[in-house]
């Protein structure tokens, strides 16, 4: 997914968040006591406070900052390479006390990693990171990547790949760095420190950095945090925090173990020069609040905190809700899954008086939403018993409400159980080849429609779907009739190469026996880079050298990666927001049930609000498509009848390159029935036509067809072959072979031109717009309305008189790996010289 794409989805999702009153609120003007807010008139018990020691509401807290405004105002302003204000000095000393080291403050944590991660790591240097370490590191790692510092993504808690890659990098590099949380902010998990004091003993080049903005002040000596408390100090350990949090004041703070490297830190930092410091009142507030730490009595404080989180821990299991984790930080997530249960179960629990939040995307990956709960020592243990039974009260009626069970959502975040699905389900379906299986599904009710006693039948097979019926739903909209899947079943079954193996999925939803909606997915291995830049794909082929399935996933698509237009049949007059929640449901499932990471409807219309909203209530987001090209051949019978369609420039284009040099091209037509077969020879040379078109172009980046597909598309009813060839004299092979070959399927009023091969050759003819134009007068030939040309080459296209086609996709990937990865590679592509730079 490119950045533009990856910021729509990021706003479509946000913004249902806000819509639906989870995101972006503002509290209403009360006065607060630490653990109440006001929203909507009403006053709730808060889940949603980061002071996990509710210093917040100390008096001495509060008396720091009456004196510090008093003595200095409201701001310092002034550079911190110019000048500090007064208290800067006292403040780092009685940190670095804290801390046991060498401590620099800094404005946020934010600009502190910013600060930072830049000066300490150099070209020479590797940075590992962890796939959830906050997204304030890895914007500062990307700077680090810009000045030449290698970065790149570890799956969280893999173990065997960071040490790997330790291995691997600490050879050609001066450090690698090992980058994570020590309290992960959703999940509240907590890394494995005995692991990373085995690993940095044995690789002498390896350094830590750590943000434990969560763990501050509620673990360690001096409250200096959870992390240290866990792991101790090491000579290649720094350690970055919030002072934001249960540390209860403002900016956050960076501790070193060398001054040397605070000092660079320091003097080098771009936000340390370049943006504005801390202002008095905070600073009064973490002097104060320092002092607390430093006294005894920051024990007793985490202590009171520690017994309400075993206290929530026990309440919680007690009420059997599913807990991402036990452990010993405030910071509890409860397994939501897909976004609607999680939005129904908060929504549920603001009724009975409390506020929770939503661990939601892109802080987790979509389909493993939860609820986050985090505590304080504001809360009493009533309030947390009372929290635990209305959750477990509410639980399983929110589940109700969206129309899952607790097995769907344990599902999400159970690989193990996906991989065991996908052995009993997905091989059965596939190996036995199952025939159909219908069964019957529970009404989906909506409060905008009355409940449809609506029945979901689920094939494996196009065989045991009636031909007539699937022609009318969806046949006649380009190269998926009934006839079409048949052989598409047979060629893409039992094959040596995995990413040949499709599974079949056809879901027909009928209101009595009137069909509402209908349509098909296939599971096959998908390249992650499928759509992104041709450069980036160049890039990822590379490692595909040594690694044929690299950055590649298991996909459950609407449709085949060998078909194009609107897969989805929906009877808009009918129910069709059930059907369409039934379909999902069932997609979904499957799904899991063969192991697939991701679940796309494409080739959809753009521009269809109600679609758009059907969707995201579902969980699954929006992605632009290239547009497909349509050429209306109604509008002309004649050849100048053509051109008096197209603009006076164009048309003299076309003329002069196209129409003019036709007569040095001879032309092939392969009809199965019709015309002589083509030679073994021929279709071999067809394939490698099309292997040099595939070879060469990745701005659609698939898996190779298998070889014998020419042959196999060729003998389906409905699909014919248009070989060119191009006489010596202008140019062409001497032996006299076929420079060119369109692959297209004709049914009804509409032909769509499936493949294109081309021998790659410069000339000074285009066999590229040749073939365009023969197929062109093919399909006007064969009597059809339209001609279907697909996506890409949008120019060469339209030149021909195609209208773009735009079209979107809706897509929930169940894990977010491969995107992230291809956004390090993206970046690392962008960075590249400019002069070396493809354009896609």
């Amino acid at each position: 997914m490119e950045a533009s794409e990856m910021q729509k989805t990021i706003y479509d999702v946000m913004n249902l968040g806000r819509q639906n009153r989870m995101l972006h609120q503002f509290a209403e003007d009360t006065p607060l006591d630490g653990k109440h807010v006001k929203l909507d008139g009403r006053q709730l018990l808060s889940f949603g406070s980061c002071s996990y020691l509710g210093l917040e509401m100390d008096p001495r807290l509060r008396e720091g900052v009456r004196k510090a405004v008093e003595r200095w105002g409201t701001q310092f302003s002034s550079s911190r390479a110019y000048m500090s204000a007064p208290p800067y000095s006292e403040l780092e000393e009685k940190l670095s006390t804290l801390f046991g080291g060498h401590t620099l403050s800094v404005s946020t944590t934010t600009l502190g990693h910013l600060s930072c991660i830049p000066v300490i790591c150099h070209e020479k240097d590797a940075i590992l990171l962890d796939r959830m370490v906050h997204h304030s590191i890895q914007m500062a790692a990307t700077q680090a990547r810009a000045q030449g510092t290698h970065v790149e993504l570890v799956r969280h808690g893999d173990w065997a790949t960071l040490e790997r890659r330790i291995a691997e990098l600490t050879p050609q590099h001066r450090k690698v760095w090992y980058m994570i949380d020590g309290i992960f902010s959703m999940f509240g998990d907590l890394p494995d420190v005995v692991e990373f004091r085995r690993l940095m003993d044995q690789h002498p080049n390896l350094w830590l950095y750590v943000d434990d903005a969560h763990g501050m002040s509620i673990a360690g000596q001096h409250g200096r945090g959870m992390h240290l408390s866990r792991m101790g100090w090491h000579p290649r350990l720094i350690v970055a925090t919030s002072l934001n949090k249960a540390f209860a004041a403002g900016g956050g703070c960076i501790t070193f173990q060398d001054p040397e490297m605070r000092d660079r830190v320091r003097l080098c930092g771009g936000p340390q020069t370049f943006s504005g410091p801390l202002q008095p009142p905070m600073l009064g507030a973490a002097l104060a609040s320092a002092d607390v730490h430093l006294s005894p009595e920051i024990t007793r404080l985490q202590n009171e905190l520690k017994e309400g989180v075993l206290h929530l821990n026990a309440e919680l299991v007690a009420n059997d809700l599913p807990l991402y984790e036990n452990n010993e930080t405030p910071i509890f997530f409860v397994k939501g899954g897909p976004l609607k249960m999680s939005y129904a179960l908060v929504h549920r629990l603001a009724k009975e008086g409390f506020f929770l939040t939503v661990a939601q995307y892109p802080a987790v990956p979509l389909k493993r939403s939860g609820v986050r709960v985090s505590i304080t020592r504001h809360h009493s243990k009533q309030d947390l018993t009372a929290l635990a039974q209305a959750m477990g009260h509410h639980y399983p009626k929110a589940l109700e409400d969206v129309g899952l069970t607790r097995e769907d959502v344990l599902r999400e975040f159970d690989v193990d159980h996906e991989a065991r699905e996908r052995t009993r389900i997905g091989k059965l379906a596939r190996l036995f080849d199952m025939g159909a299986v219908q069964k019957p599904a529970a009404p989906v009710k909506r409060a905008d429609e009355a409940a449809v006693e609506l029945k979901l039948e689920t094939y494996t097979t196009i065989n045991d779907i009636s031909p007539d019926e699937w022609n009318s739903l969806l046949g006649n909209r380009a190269n998926f009739d009934h006839a079409t899947l048949k052989s598409f079943e047979e060629i893409f079954r039992n094959r040596a190469e995995k990413e040949s193996n499709w599974g079949w999925h056809y879901f027909i939803v009928r209101s009595g026996s009137l069909p509402v909606a209908a349509t098909f997915f296939t599971d096959a291995l998908w390249k992650d880079d499928m759509l992104m830049r041709a450069e980036v794909s160049d890039r990822i082929e590379q490692a595909r050298v040594h690694d044929r399935y690299f950055l590649t996933s298991r996909a459950f698509g609407m449709g085949t990666l060998l078909s194009e237009g609107n897969h989805l049949f929906l009877e808009r007059k009918g129910p069709w927001q059930q059907a369409l929640a039934m379909i999902v449901e069932a997609a979904a499932k499957a799904q899991r049930s063969v192991g697939a990471t991701s679940l796309v409807f494409r080739d959809l219309p753009e521009g269809d609000a109600e679609l758009d909203a059907a969707f995201l209530e579902h969980g699954l987001v929006k992605m632009p498509m290239l547009a497909g090209h349509v050429v209306d051949l109604t509008r002309w019978n004649t050849e100048d009848e053509f051109f008096a369609t197209l603009g006076s420039r164009t048309r003299r284009r076309v003329r002069s390159e196209v129409q003019a040099v036709q007569q040095q091209f001879t032309q092939k037509l392969f009809r199965h029935g019709i015309d002589a077969a083509p030679t073994a020879e021929e279709f071999g040379h067809y394939y490698s036509l099309y292997k040099r078109v595939k070879d060469r172009k990745r701005r659609l980046n698939t898996f190779d067809l298998p070889t014998d597909i020419v042959e196999k598309l060729w003998a389906t009813p409905g699909w014919e072959l248009l070989a060119l060839h191009l006489s010596p004299e202008a140019g062409g092979p001497a032996d006299g072979r076929a420079v060119a070959v369109g692959i297209s399927f004709r049914d009804g009023d509409r032909m769509v031109a499936a493949i294109c091969g081309l021998d790659g050759e410069q000339r000074e003819v285009s066999v590229y717009r040749q073939l365009l134009w023969r197929m062109l007068l093919r399909a006007k030939e064969a009597g059809v309305k339209t001609l279907e040309l697909g996506m890409d080459a949008e120019r060469e296209k339209q030149r021909l008189g195609a209208e773009p086609r735009e079209q979107c996709a809706y897509a929930q990937l169940t894990d977010h790996y491969s995107a992230e990865i291809m956004s390090q590679i993206a970046q690392d592509v962008s960075l590249q010289d400019p002069s070396t730079r493809k354009v896609a």
